[in-house]
């Protein structure tokens, strides 16, 4: 939910985008390392190169993670974040 929000709060559409009226979500794929920071994000599913450029930009300034654990030890993993745009 926190994550949804992030995203939700943080998106921002061009005025091209708006003009042209596109629209959709965008998957990306992200790791986050065992520090918490997120680090290689890359594009899923595209929907136009306007918006992918934002989904990619809201995802890697999300704020820190606690990192994933396991067997005690601090851990990478890779997650998909889903970046709405709405007109």
């Amino acid at each position: 939910d926190a994550i949804n929000k992030y995203l939700t709060n943080n998106t921002q559409l061009y005025k091209l985008s708006k003009e042209k009226k596109i629209y959709g979500i965008v998957k990306v794929y992200y790791t986050i390392s065992e520090q918490g920071k997120v680090f290689d994000v890359s594009v899923f599913d595209s929907v136009n190169y306007l918006l992918d450029k934002e989904a990619i930009r809201i995802v890697k300034n999300m704020p820190k993670f606690i990192p994933a654990v396991k067997d005690g030890k601090n851990e990478s993993v890779r997650a998909l974040a889903q970046v709405e745009f709405k007109l």
